[in-house]
């Protein structure tokens, strides 16, 4: 990649120095791979000084930036990345780490979506997005409930599940909002409370498609 990127017009005044550029690569990946991180992010930044904002070394330094905890850093080298070769799906990748780092779910799943736009056969981006979805919605919801939004954190979760149905926890998330517990410790309320539960989520997705629906038509 790194000699392919030297051939390129933009940096073809770089050609006669590869050897040296690939040297001071291998140097900068040893120190990373062998936990030298603070070590490694001085290097990509010398090599980067010295070509010039580019898609490769960018994307080492958002590494090594996130590896060291600095998501906010990182998501900036992610995009300088990005920016310089917007078909690099790794670019995307690493925004999308960032961004789920920061808190920052919905970019980060656009960022993720646009990863596998790039490589739709890299079945590990379609894992990651999974896992981004499933750990960022319970933190999604709870940030709308503080800020008095339940009806947006509803929605939230109505959408969630018409696209993936077989999540248990949109389920008992939406569940526990459309339907309050009750008191009563009757044998067999348990059971009821969640057979009402199942109840109101499914009369709430039909509600939705339905009005979806009639959008449609209109």
């Amino acid at each position: 990649m790194l000699a392919e990127l030297i051939n390129q017009p933009n940096y073809s005044r770089f050609a006669g120095n590869l050897r040296n550029f690939a040297q001071a690569y291998r140097l900068a990946s040893r120190l990373q791979e062998t936990g030298e991180v603070a070590e490694a992010q001085s290097a990509w930044e010398t090599i980067n000084s010295a070509l010039g904002e580019n898609p490769l070394s960018y994307c080492k330094l958002g590494e090594c930036l996130m590896l060291l905890g600095h998501a906010d850093e990182a998501l900036a080298a992610f995009r300088v990345a990005a920016g310089c070769d917007l078909r690099l799906h790794w670019a995307h990748l690493g925004m999308a780490n960032s961004l789920f780092a920061l808190g920052q779910f919905e970019q980060a799943e656009e960022a993720l979506q646009m990863a596998i736009a790039l490589q739709p056969n890299d079945t590990m981006l379609a894992k990651r997005l999974k896992y981004m979805q499933d750990h960022g919605l319970p933190q999604r919801v709870e940030l709308l409930l503080n800020q008095q939004q339940r009806e947006a954190a509803i929605a939230l979760l109505k959408s969630f599940l018409l696209k993936r149905p077989d999540s248990t926890q949109a389920c008992a998330l939406l569940g526990d909002l459309l339907c309050e517990p009750s008191d009563n410790t009757l044998p067999g309320m348990t059971q009821l409370h969640e057979l009402r539960k199942a109840q109101c989520i499914l009369e709430a997705l039909l509600d939705d498609v339905e009005t979806r629906l009639d959008e449609t038509i209109e």
